[in-house]
């Protein structure tokens, strides 16, 4: 059988119809619109990203540690056996605060 100009392939869904809003919720939405775009006193605001943490430095590397630990040596008048001490004070030197 073929089909006629009226029959269509499929069927088109029906949408339950929405639900009447009421005029209290119907403020309430647009007073909610007003406040996300405005800053309370009815002037205009433009979105800012928020930064929720702050930027992490780059790690600091075995070759800054070691220049420093050097320079440390070296002020101190190139003491032996003090190698640790020195490279621990380095890296406290360049830790991030």
């Amino acid at each position: 059988m073929a089909r006629t100009r009226t029959q269509s392939k499929s069927t088109p869904e029906t949408k339950a119809p929405a639900k009447p809003r009421t005029a209290a919720k119907a403020k309430a939405d647009t007073k909610a619109d007003t406040k996300a775009k405005t800053n309370g006193n009815g002037a205009a605001t433009t979105a800012k990203p928020r930064r929720t943490s702050k930027p992490k430095a780059a790690p600091i590397g075995h070759e800054q540690i070691a220049a420093k630990a050097y320079e440390i040596w070296e002020s101190k008048g190139r003491p032996l056996g003090t190698d640790e001490q020195n490279w621990q004070e380095a890296e406290a030197a360049l830790a991030p605060r």
